[in-house]
């Protein structure tokens, strides 16, 4: 079940979308499995907050854009995520998500784990 409701995602938005529904059922998965089963997270305040952020931010990586630059002469406009951002980096809403998760779980996401395994040598005794 989720933690937030569409109008308290909207209160951190600048939109005029007013169902949230497909983020925060995102964002409450992720909490859920990331962050509240296995207990990293055991404020349920700050485990609400972080789920709002999250969905924000998958909310602006699908359909709002997050302006980043904004110039007037010449006209400019760079959008977080058209570079080198990634995951919950690419908006300031996940970034705010970030902040929050104290156990530090959500910055290893996308993170690959690298794994080492020795190789055995195995010579053989050549034919005299």
């Amino acid at each position: 079940m989720a933690r937030v409701t569409d109008a308290e995602v909207a209160a951190i938005l600048d939109t005029t979308v007013s169902s949230f529904t497909p983020f925060i059922t995102a964002a409450n998965t992720l909490v859920t499995t990331m962050l509240a089963t296995p207990a990293k997270v055991t404020n349920t305040t700050l485990l609400k907050e972080i789920e709002r952020w999250l969905a924000a931010h998958f909310f602006k990586c699908s359909l709002e854009m997050q302006e980043k630059v904004h110039e007037v002469g010449e006209t400019k406009a760079t959008f977080f995520g058209a570079s080198n951002e990634k995951l919950l980096n690419s908006t300031l809403y996940g970034q705010t998500a970030l902040v929050m998760d104290t156990s530090g779980t959500l910055s290893n996401l996308g993170k690959r784990i690298g794994r080492f395994k020795p190789i055995l040598a195995i010579s053989r005794a050549e034919d005299a």
